[in-house]
């Protein structure tokens, strides 16, 4: 079942061919006890299937006609899993209505992925499907409206002939509860929710996958393993149990990569899986060397440690050691942080490796009762090592109702959790001095839950022209005479005035300028045949004639998967 986008024929048509090779014996049930994610849908098939037990079928399809399941996830924490096991388990035990097989249906409101409430009824009704799985999270504000109160009603009318479940986010239970009753009106429901998948079980879960592989894995290869979803979760696109998943079939991968012909070792050493970590995490010296190596960053690093030597002579269980980052996009604050967690690390004050990073706006929900849970998962998620918030600020510009209100309701959760759960992680919350300041003035117990500051201060043009030759020499090229000379004149002419305009982003700006000419060079050996490390004028000089806004804008960040092309 696809669990983003629209349904299609194809997705029907697939899922039918699928639904119609019933397997002889009963596995559905089974395999769901074995997955800890799935427990609770275990727990109401079992039960389902207990009362079904010495009934005629017929008299129990009929007490299913209009009962729904309302289920409460993520995308990503098992919806495929759960929609397609709930399909299975149906098919086995003879509950489904007809001999078709599953869809998803993702509604939307006029606009974007998903079907509109009329094409929705037309690939009910032209599918040839026997169960529908419909994401209702875009309606979850207009739940009450005539038109989806007509579209459950259209459902209703056909509910002898299929099986239908409700997606919605993992929310608020007050808001579930408001879901179901509404609901309720036309349906009889059953609600299930499934929190996002909890650390601990991460691991069990991806051990669990290893050995169905035939394989298991050394703790250094595990640690390894939780570092690179830590990696994962850093661009913004974590997907639960998909990306664990993902994980696990890179780890088999590469181990089977390094298998020696007719080799039949099934451990998995942390030796086997140094390409599925970014290439900047695998070869790094002693953090505080690292950071105090950095450029400009000397005065930050004797801050750091500073505030490392109060931590270590005070006692974490009554006080508070979280930190401001104070400065502007691309003065080194995310890598700063990261590296003082190591630091943190290797003296024993965080009990993981990880380092969580986000955005202010990923922690903001899109419907209301998304955002404390959101917010909370992420707090738990982030026990025992650091968690870094970027850009956190009150108020967007323009911004205002709902979508300020979630920001203040994340705000005040997050606030809430740090009391609460005392140096159960290390939180830094990055921002512009303006930004912090307002949140100080609207929130004063941030002075005393974030006790510190470091100041950030922007870059020289000598700086930045610093960066970008440290940013060659990392990655094994170097500049041509007149590309050194070329380079040196490009940063000393840099006008004032851009440095100074708020959105200048510092080394974002010189990361950008790098990542475009190392792609010219590298098309140019590509073209040439030459080893691509030497730079010439040609290869940043299109770089730099680029708009200053475009070199200011952050990159996605994606570390990818698969094999990764050495360069020869």
């Amino acid at each position: 079942m696809e669990e983003r986008g629209e349904t299609t024929e194809r997705n029907a048509a697939e899922l039918t061919e699928r639904g119609a090779e019933n397997a002889p014996e009963k596995q559905a049930l089974r395999r769901m006890e074995r997955r800890r994610e799935l427990q609770p849908l275990y727990r109401y098939c079992a039960e389902l299937q207990r009362i079904a037990e010495g009934l005629d079928r017929a008299l129990f399809l009929d007490l299913m006609t209009d009962r729904v399941v309302l289920l409460a996830v993520n995308l990503g924490a098992g919806v495929n899993g759960f929609s397609a096991m709930y399909f299975d388990f149906l098919s086995e035990e003879g509950l489904l209505p007809g001999e078709g097989g599953g869809a998803e249906i993702r509604l939307n409101e006029g606009e974007g992925q998903g079907l509109t409430l009329a094409e929705a009824k037309r690939f009910v009704l032209e599918s040839g499907g026997a169960m529908f799985s419909i994401d209702l999270t875009e309606w979850v504000e207009r739940l009450e409206s005539p038109e989806l109160r007509e579209f459950l009603l259209f459902l209703y009318s056909q509910a002898e002939g299929f099986r239908y479940v409700f997606r919605i986010p993992y929310l608020e239970k007050r808001m579930v509860k408001r879901v179901a009753a509404i609901l309720s009106d036309i349906f009889t429901v059953d609600t299930i929710s499934l929190p996002p998948i909890r650390y601990q079980d991460i691991r069990e879960t991806a051990a669990a996958r290893l050995s169905e592989y035939g394989y298991t894995a050394t703790e250094e290869a595990m640690e390894l393993f939780e570092r690179r979803l830590f990696e994962e979760r850093s661009d913004g696109r974590f997907y639960g149990i998909n990306t664990v998943e993902k994980v696990v079939r890179e780890m088999v991968v590469e181990k089977l990569r390094r298998r020696s012909p007719g080799e039949e070792q099934t451990l998995i050493y942390a030796a086997d899986l140094e390409n599925i970590l970014a290439e900047e995490q695998t070869e790094r010296r002693n953090p505080e060397e690292e950071l105090a190596s950095r450029v400009g960053m000397a005065e930050i690093c004797r801050k750091l440690k500073g505030i490392l030597a109060e931590m270590e002579q005070g006692s974490r269980e009554n006080a508070f050691y979280n930190i401001r980052f104070i400065g502007n996009p691309g003065t080194g604050r995310t890598e700063a942080a990261r590296l003082f967690g190591a630091m943190l690390r290797e003296r024993g004050m965080l009990t993981r490796s990880g380092f969580l990073e986000y955005r202010g706006e990923e922690l903001l929900g899109a419907v209301p009762g998304e955002t404390s849970p959101k917010v909370m998962v992420i707090c738990r998620d982030a026990e025992g090592c650091v968690l870094f918030i970027d850009g956190f600020s009150l108020r967007e510009k323009e911004e205002t109702g709902t979508g300020a209100d979630y920001r203040r309701e994340a705000i005040e959760t997050l606030l809430a959790q740090l009391r609460q759960e005392t140096g159960a992680f290390l939180l830094i919350l990055a921002g512009t001095g303006q930004e912090l300041q307002e949140l100080s003035a609207e929130y004063p117990e941030i002075q005393e839950l974030l006790p510190y500051s470091v100041e950030f201060p922007d870059y020289t043009k000598e700086e930045l022209l610093a960066l970008y030759r440290d940013m060659v020499q990392k990655a094994g090229m170097h500049l041509r005479e007149d590309a050194e000379r070329e380079l040196a004149r490009y940063f000393s002419e840099l006008p004032e005035e851009v440095l100074r305009q708020e959105e200048f982003a510092n080394g974002r700006f010189v990361r950008n300028l790098f990542e475009r000419t190392k792609s010219k060079a590298a098309l140019r050996a590509e073209l040439y045949g030459n080893d691509g490390l030497m730079i010439c004028p040609a290869d940043f000089r299109p770089a730099m004639s680029r708009d200053i806004a475009q070199l200011n804008q952050r990159e996605v960040k994606k570390y990818p998967m698969g094999f990764r092309l050495r360069d020869l």
